[in-house]
């Protein structure tokens, strides 16, 4: 989460841009940096004793750290699975997040329904029962099954951008708030991530919003705000936070909780 904070967000940027054409400078640099001394590992393993079946280089994981999971997901999944626990929901719905995440840390312990656009090959894993569907093409809720509590993390921010093959839609981010917050019953519960700090859009990854807006957009749909909490730019958990606290950040993300009226 370090490549968030201040400037550094521009050098992602730019290593996000050359990715996408196949070109990973970090792993030429480790490589660099650590080829002498993959070359002195694999001798002196062998001199040991030790017998190589096969050549499987790693250089970038010399350099790594037990830090690497300080971002928005890890605290997100975790956090919420915890809350879901807690309240024992009757039922439970989660929108696109993560199946190796939020989804996994849920199925360990109780049942639920999981929706999204993509295929997801769940088999042979019986706590999760998958649902098929565009959230934001859904119309006819009368005839659609109502939770007391629904999650949906680091999605909403990315619906209308096609980057998932759905449709392009600038509005997209409100409809699918709106269809959420149709799926939960009176009193029902609403865990979302989103990216929260300077306002902004960066096609076709995710929008970044003003969570201001977005406890707006969840009032309009008669859904009130129950508690926020923050991940920052470092990668740093911030619970029960002033909403204040991500009007600087270049990509937060906004952890919230919301009751339906």
């Amino acid at each position: 989460m370090k490549w968030y904070s201040k400037n550094r967000i521009y050098l992602r940027r730019i290593y996000i841009f050359l990715i996408a054409f196949g070109i990973d400078f970090r792993k030429t640099f480790y490589f660099i940096k650590n080829f002498l001394k993959f070359i002195n590992d694999l001798f002196t393993f062998k001199k040991k004793g030790g017998k190589i079946n096969n050549i499987y280089p790693f250089f970038d994981n010399y350099n790594s750290d037990a830090k690497e999971f300080e971002n928005q997901f890890f605290h997100a999944d975790l956090l919420i699975s915890q809350y879901i626990y807690q309240k024992k929901p009757l039922n439970h719905l989660d929108i696109g997040s993560r199946i190796d995440g939020l989804v996994a840390h849920v199925a360990s312990y109780r049942k639920l329904d999981v929706m999204d656009i993509r295929n997801v090959n769940i088999k042979p894993h019986k706590n999760i029962n998958f649902i098929k569907k565009d959230l934001i093409k859904i119309q006819n809720f009368d005839k659609e099954k109502k939770y007391d509590s629904i999650s949906s993390i680091g999605v909403i921010g990315h619906i209308g951008l096609g980057r998932y093959g759905d449709e392009i839609d600038p509005n997209g981010h409100v409809k699918a708030i709106k269809n959420i917050c149709n799926l939960t019953i009176e009193s029902g519960l609403i865990y979302i991530l989103v990216p929260v700090g300077k306002k902004g859009v960066e096609f076709n990854s995710h929008r970044v919003l003003d969570p201001k807006e977005i406890i707006n957009y969840f009032k309009e749909n008669n859904c009130e705000l129950l508690e926020f909490n923050l991940v920052n730019d470092f990668g740093n958990l911030e619970t029960n936070c002033d909403i204040n606290n991500s009007e600087n950040l270049n990509f937060g993300g906004g952890i919230f909780i919301f009751k339906k009226l």
